[in-house]
């Protein structure tokens, strides 16, 4: 769910408005300036998710995600002003999963190797990965 939210995120783009002048290293943000936070490119960012562009739900599980900072994924925004609706968002999500899941079901594909041949480092994957077809219940 979190790697389909950093790919797509509910909105594009964040807006505040500085309060106060601010000035970070050679940077002056005058109050009243209108600050955008772009999520959709701050998700695809090199230094922080390698290979952006490739679904890897794995980003979000340990130890990838124990190193990144929490501003660099901001689906709903984050602190007091994140997004109201959050919550019943990502309640919709799994619903919809749960929905799908009750009408079709994940069967191995000719392209699995059975058994699997498991590789060892930091997880255990599969050495020629797992292939799948959606079938209807």
């Amino acid at each position: 769910m979190n790697e389909s939210l950093r790919l797509n995120p509910p909105l594009a783009q964040v807006n505040r408005e500085c309060v106060d002048d601010y000035k970070f290293n050679d940077i002056y943000i005058p109050a009243g300036l209108q600050v955008i936070i772009t999520v959709y490119f701050l998700h695809r960012d090199h230094d922080v998710w390698p290979n952006p562009e490739k679904f890897d739900p794995e980003r979000f599980r340990s130890p990838a995600k124990d190193g990144r900072h929490p501003y660099q994924f901001l689906p709903f925004g984050l602190g007091p002003r994140s997004c109201i609706g959050m919550r019943f968002a990502l309640m919709e999500i799994k619903i919809a999963l749960v929905k799908f899941l009750m009408k079709y079901k994940f069967v191995p594909s000719p392209g699995t190797q059975v058994p699997l041949e498991i590789l060892a480092g930091v997880t255990l994957i599969p050495k020629y990965g797992v292939h799948v077809r959606i079938e209807r219940v």
